[in-house]
C-alpha cells in the first residue's frame, strides 16, 4: 500500500510539475524574450532614451486633440498604460501617415501606431502584435429583429460613409439601395430618424459614438463582423529590440486586463467569441481527474503541515497591513489610489471622505477627475498624464469640488507605486485654502497699493484736466472690478454737474441731476425718477435702474470745497465692500487734489494764453511761407529762417541758424553788396534777381527782397530777407519760348507744304509719265531714285505738318498690349536680321485706354526702330506694360518740368505705362534734354523729326513721354496713358 501511495505521489508530482512547467515556463516563452534577450531590451532602452511613436492626428476617437490643443484618446492611454508597464519613456505625437513614414525611415522616430500588417508593407517594416482588432458591422434600430447579415439588406435602404470598405461591401450588392452619407454620425442620426433601415460603417468608431452619446439602448450591431483586420504598431525591420519590447508591453496589458479596460472606456463591452473545445477534450478530462484524485490523495498530508505555515504568514501580513492601514487613516493628508487608464479611485483614506464630503462608498465609484471643476477638469487630467510619463509630480494650484459645491484649494503630491501587484497612482492632497486666502489678501493689499501709486502717477504726470480724469477712471475701474463709470464736475457759472469722462453707458450712469445739495455735511442728490441717494460711502447690492447690478458714488472734495463727484457701476450684483469704499475715497482725495491744481494750472495758462498763440499763429504763418525767410543779426550771421528756405538752399534748419549769410547764399554777381548796403545803411531792395548755389552744386535763380530789421529808436539790429525760387518761371519762360518757336515752324511748315508738295506733286507725275516711255534699265533705276527721294521729300513735309498741327485722333477704348504685340510682329523680322532678342512682359487685367490705334502704332514703331538703329551688333529689347498709380499734379508745372519723367504728373491716378528698354548704345548727355525737339537726332541719316512725332502723339493722348540713357548702357523710353474711365 505504502508502495501504491509513493507511486502515486510520485505520479502526481510528476503530472503538477509538468502542468507547472507548460504553464509558467513554456507558454510565456511564446510571448516573453530569454532573459538574455530581455536585458538586451533593457540596454537598448537605456541607450536609446525615449521612444517616440507616431499617430494620425484629427483621427477620433483614436487620437484627435481637445478644445485646448491637448491630443488625447484610445492611443494616447494605450500608450500611457504601456510606458507604465515597461517602465519606459514613451511619447506619442501626431504626425500624418506619409509623413510619419517618411520620418521612420530616417529614424526620426521610432514607430507608428495603427498600421495594418500586410504583403505591402511587410518588407520595409517589423510589425507588433496587434493590439486592437477592427472590422466593418451592421448597425440596426435595437427593435429590429430580421437582419443578421448583408443578404438580408435586399431592397432596404442603407446608409454608408462616402468612399469607406464598408460603402463599397453595400454598394458591391446591387440588391441594396445605398445611401451616401458624409460621417459616420450623420450616417447613425439617419438610422435613428428612419429616413434608412441600417447603417454600414466602421465598427469601433461607431460603438465609440453610440456610448459617447448614450445610444445603446437604441442602437445595436447584428450579425458577423466584415473585413476584420488587426491594427499594430510598425517599427524599423532591423529594430528587434524595441518590436520585442513592445510585444512583451502589449502582452502584459493583455494579461492584467488594463488593455481590455482601455477598450471600454472608448468602444464599449465588445462582443467576444466562444473558445474553442480541444478535440482530445475526454483525454484531457480523463487524466485531469486522474491527476486530481492522485493529488488530492498525495498531498492531503503536505497541505495539513503547509496549512499551518501559511496561517503563520497570513497572520503576520494582516498584522502588517493592518499597522499600514492605521498609518494611512491616520494621515493628515488626505490620500486617493487612483487607476492610471482612467483616474477612477481605487482606495482613499478617512481624510479624503473628509476632504471631499462623499462617503467612502460613492468614492470608489468615482474618478478623480470628477472632483476638479467642469472648467480646469481637462487641464488636471493632462497634469496626472505627466506623472505617468515622469514618475511623480507636485501641483499647488489644483482646486477639489467638495460634495456641498464649495471649493478647496489643495497641493497636490503624485507618484507612481505597486498596489495590489499593479501600477497606480498615489495622490497625496493636502488643504491650502487657508493659505491660498492669505496669498489673496496680500494681492488684495497690493493691488489697493498699486492703485494708489498709479493713480499718483498719473495725477503727477500732467496738468491738462481731462487727461488725469480719463486716465484715473481707467485705473478706478480696473481696481475695483467694474465696467462702468463717470466723473461729474462742478459749473461753477451754472452751479450744475456736468460730466467730463464716462465708460460704459452714461445714461445709466447718469447723475440726472435737477438739484444738488449739501445737508449737515452729506452730499445728496435728487435724480429725475424722485429716488434720492446719499452719495458719500453709498453702495447697493441692486439698484432702481434697469441695467445696474450695483452702484457706488464718492465725492471730490479738495479743502472742504465740493468739486464734483465720482460714480462707479456694475451690470453684475454684487456688494462694493467697505475695503472698495475705503479704496474709492483714497482714490477721490488724490483726483480732488489733481483737479484743482489742473484748475489753477488752467487759469494760468488762460492767462497767458492770447500771448502764446499770437506767437504761435506768426509762428505758423512764417513756416508756411512758400518763400524764403531768413533774418540776419548785424554780424552777418542768421538768427532764424523758415521751412522754405531750407529748402530752397538745400540745408536743414538747425544747420542754418549762426553761419553767416554768405556761406549759405552763394552769389557772384552782387548779392553781398545789396545785403550790406541793407545791413549797414538800411537801405531796402525789392525785386533783385540772381542765381545762387545750392548745397549740392547747382544754381538756382532767385528773386528776393531785403529790408532792414529796427529795435523801438529806430536803429538797425539787423536784416529780413525774404526770397523765392524762380526755377519753375524760368521753365515756363523757356517753354513758351519753344513753343513759340513750335508755332512760327508750323506757319512756315504750311507755307512750304502749300508752295512745294504742288510742284512736287507734278515732278512725281511727270516723271512716272517719262518713265512709261523709257526702256533704258539704267535709265530706269534713275528714275526710281528719283521718285524715292520725292516720296522721301513728301514723307518729311508731311511728318513737318503733323508736328505742326497734329491731325484729329480717331479715338476708341482699346487694349495697349494688342497694339504693342501688332508693332513688334511687324518688327520681328528686322530685329531677328540685326540679332536683337525681344523680350515681352505684359501684366494682366490691365483695362482700356482711349487711343487711336493707328497714330499709337506710328508712335511705337518710332521708338522700336530707334532701338533697333542703336543696337547694329545686336543686344536686348525688352518691352513692357502695365499699370501705376501716379499723383494728379496741375499741367502748368508738368509744362513747367521739361524733364525725364516722374511719378507727378496730370490726369487720373491709374495709368498705363509701356517702357521700351534697349541695350544701345545710348544718348549724348548733352542732347538728352532737346532729343523731342523738331531736327534734333544722333542718326547720320536722320531727320530729327520721329521723336517730336512720337512726342506729338503721346501728348494728344493726354500722355506724358520721358527717357532715360546712359551712353554705352542703354536708352529707356516711358509712356504713360491715362485709363479709359
Amino acid at each position: 500500500m505504502r508502495r501504491f501511495w509513493r507511486f502515486a505521489l510520485i505520479l502526481t508530482l510528476t503530472l503538477l510539475l509538468g502542468g507547472l512547467a507548460y504553464q509558467y515556463a513554456w507558454r510565456p516563452m511564446q510571448s516573453r524574450a530569454t532573459p538574455s534577450a530581455q536585458e538586451a531590451q533593457r540596454a537598448w532602452l537605456q541607450q536609446h532614451g525615449q521612444i517616440v511613436i507616431a499617430s494620425q492626428p484629427n483621427n477620433a476617437p483614436f487620437y484627435f486633440p481637445s478644445e485646448a490643443g491637448i491630443y488625447g484618446g484610445f492611443d494616447q492611454e494605450l500608450i500611457a498604460g504601456l510606458a507604465l508597464t515597461l517602465n519606459a519613456d514613451i511619447r506619442l505625437i501626431p504626425m500624418a501617415i506619409e509623413d510619419a513614414r517618411a520620418a521612420l525611415s530616417v529614424g526620426e522616430i521610432d514607430g507608428i501606431m495603427g498600421q495594418e500588417p500586410g504583403p505591402e508593407l511587410a518588407p520595409f517594416y517589423a510589425f507588433t502584435q496587434p493590439y486592437l482588432s477592427n472590422a466593418q458591422a451592421i448597425f440596426v434600430t435595437a427593435e429590429r429583429l430580421d437582419v443578421h447579415s448583408l443578404s438580408d439588406l435586399a431592397g432596404r435602404s442603407v446608409a454608408v460613409v462616402g468612399n469607406s470598405p464598408g460603402a463599397y461591401l453595400v454598394q458591391s450588392n446591387p440588391a441594396i439601395h445605398a445611401v451616401p452619407v458624409p460621417s459616420i454620425q450623420d450616417g447613425l442620426s439617419r438610422l435613428l430618424s428612419g429616413e434608412v433601415e441600417a447603417f454600414v460603417g466602421d465598427e469601433l468608431s461607431s460603438r465609440n459614438l453610440i456610448q459617447r452619446n448614450n445610444l445603446s439602448g437604441l442602437v445595436k450591431a447584428v450579425g458577423e463582423p466584415l473585413r476584420r483586420r488587426g491594427y499594430a504598431i510598425a517599427v524599423r525591420k532591423n529594430n528587434t529590440e524595441l518590436l520585442a519590447l513592445l510585444n512583451s508591453g502589449l502582452a502584459a496589458l493583455e494579461s492584467n486586463n488594463v488593455k481590455d479596460k482601455i477598450v471600454r472606456k472608448w468602444f464599449g463591452t465588445m462582443p467576444t467569441r466562444a473558445s474553442a473545445i480541444p478535440d482530445n477534450w475526454a483525454l484531457w478530462a480523463g487524466g485531469g481527474v486522474l491527476a486530481f484524485c492522485l493529488l488530492a490523495a498525495a498531498s492531503y498530508s503536505w497541505i495539513r503541515s503547509m496549512s499551518r505555515k501559511i496561517d503563520e504568514r497570513t497572520h503576520k501580513l494582516r498584522e502588517s497591513e493592518q499597522r499600514q492601514r492605521v498609518l494611512i487613516e491616520n494621515a493628515n493628508d488626505a490620500i486617493f489610489s487612483i487607476h492610471p487608464a482612467d483616474t477612477g479611485i481605487l482606495e482613499v483614506n478617512r481624510k479624503a471622505e473628509q476632504f471631499t464630503g462623499y462617503r467612502r462608498e460613492a468614492l470608489l465609484h468615482m474618478r478623480l477627475s470628477d472632483l476638479f471643476p467642469a472648467d480646469s477638469r481637462e487641464r488636471s487630467v493632462g497634469r496626472l498624464q505627466e506623472v505617468l510619463l515622469n514618475g511623480s509630480g507636485t501641483f499647488d494650484d489644483m482646486v477639489f469640488v467638495r460634495q456641498d459645491g464649495t471649493r478647496m484649494d489643495v497641493d497636490i503630491s503624485a507618484s507612481v507605486i505597486e498596489f495590489d501587484r499593479r501600477k497606480v497612482i498615489q495622490i497625496l492632497a493636502r488643504d491650502i485654502t487657508e493659505r491660498k486666502e492669505m496669498e489673496r489678501e496680500l494681492l488684495r493689499r497690493n493691488r489697493n497699493l498699486s492703485a494708489l501709486n498709479a493713480v499718483s502717477a498719473v495725477v503727477g504726470r500732467s496738468l491738462e484736466l481731462d487727461e488725469i480724469l480719463d486716465a484715473a477712471l481707467d485705473v478706478v475701474l480696473d481696481v475695483v472690478g467694474a465696467d462702468m463709470g463717470a466723473i461729474y464736475l462742478f459749473d461753477d457759472q451754472t452751479g450744475n454737474l456736468v460730466l467730463r469722462v464716462y465708460r460704459g453707458e452714461p445714461p445709466v450712469l447718469a447723475v440726472q441731476s435737477q438739484a444738488f445739495t449739501e445737508q449737515e455735511g452729506c452730499t445728496t442728490i435728487t435724480a429725475s425718477n424722485g429716488n434720492v441717494s446719499q452719495l458719500a460711502g453709498a453702495w447697493w447690492p441692486q439698484t432702481a435702474q434697469p441695467h445696474l447690478g450695483s452702484f457706488v458714488s464718492t465725492q471730490l472734495r479738495a479743502k472742504d470745497k465740493l468739486l464734483g463727484v465720482m460714480n462707479v457701476a456694475s451690470r453684475k450684483q454684487r456688494w462694493f465692500t467697505q475695503e472698495d469704499a475705503d479704496l474709492l475715497t483714497a482714490v477721490a482725495n488724490q483726483i480732488s487734489v489733481a483737479i484743482e491744481n489742473a484748475m489753477l494750472f488752467t487759469e494760468l495758462r488762460t492767462a497767458i494764453g492770447d500771448l502764446f498763440v499770437i506767437k504761435q499763429f506768426n509762428e505758423n504763418v512764417l513756416q508756411s511761407m512758400t518763400n524764403g525767410l531768413i533774418t540776419v543779426d548785424l554780424s552777418g550771421r542768421i538768427t532764424s529762417t523758415n521751412i522754405a528756405a531750407a529748402k530752397i538752399i538745400g540745408y536743414p534748419r538747425e544747420h542754418l541758424l549762426g553761419k553767416p549769410v554768405h556761406q549759405v547764399l552763394v552769389s557772384s554777381n552782387g548779392l553781398q553788396q545789396i545785403l550790406s548796403e541793407t545791413l549797414h545803411k538800411g537801405t531796402p531792395c525789392s525785386n533783385y534777381e540772381t542765381v545762387i548755389t545750392h548745397r549740392d552744386g547747382h544754381e538756382i535763380p532767385i528773386g528776393l527782397n531785403t529790408s532792414p530789421l529796427r529795435d523801438n529808436q529806430g536803429v538797425v539790429t539787423g536784416l529780413l530777407l525774404v526770397f523765392s525760387d524762380l526755377s519753375e518761371i524760368k521753365k515756363i519762360e523757356e517753354e513758351k519760348r519753344k513753343l513759340d518757336r513750335l508755332a512760327d515752324l508750323g506757319e512756315m511748315a504750311a507755307v512750304l507744304a502749300h508752295e512745294i508738295r504742288n510742284p512736287l506733286g507734278s515732278i512725281s507725275a511727270g516723271i512716272q509719265h517719262l518713265a512709261r516711255k523709257i526702256t533704258d534699265p539704267s535709265q530706269q533705276r534713275a528714275i526710281q531714285l528719283i521718285l524715292e527721294e520725292t516720296e522721301r521729300v513728301n514723307r518729311l513735309i508731311e511728318n513737318v505738318l503733323m508736328i505742326s498741327r497734329p491731325p484729329t485722333l480717331d479715338l476708341v477704348p482699346a487694349q495697349v498690349s494688342d497694339i504693342v504685340e501688332n508693332v513688334l510682329a511687324r518688327w520681328h523680322g528686322k530685329a531677328a536680321e540685326r540679332r536683337v532678342r525681344i523680350t515681352k512682359n505684359y501684366a494682366p487685367g490691365l483695362g482700356s485706354c482711349l487711343v487711336d490705334p493707328l497714330r499709337l502704332d506710328q508712335a511705337l514703331s518710332n521708338l522700336i526702330s530707334n532701338a533697333l538703329d542703336a543696337m547694329p551688333n545686336g543686344g536686348d529689347l525688352r518691352i513692357s506694360v502695365r499699370k501705376v498709380r501716379l499723383i494728379p499734379e496741375p499741367a502748368a508745372a508738368i509744362e513747367a518740368a521739361g524733364k525725364a519723367h516722374q511719378d507727378t504728373v496730370i490726369g487720373p491716378e491709374e495709368w498705363i505705362r509701356i517702357e521700351v528698354a534697349d541695350t544701345g548704345v545710348g544718348i549724348p548727355a548733352d542732347k538728352l534734354p532737346k532729343i523731342f525737339e523738331p531736327f534734333v537726332t544722333t542718326k547720320a541719316k536722320g531727320t530729327g523729326l520721329g521723336l517730336a512725332i512720337t512726342r506729338r502723339i503721346v501728348t494728344d493722348h493726354r500722355g506724358n513721354i520721358s527717357v532715360r540713357s546712359k551712353e554705352g548702357v542703354g536708352t529707356v523710353f516711358t509712356i504713360d496713358l491715362p485709363l479709359a474711365a
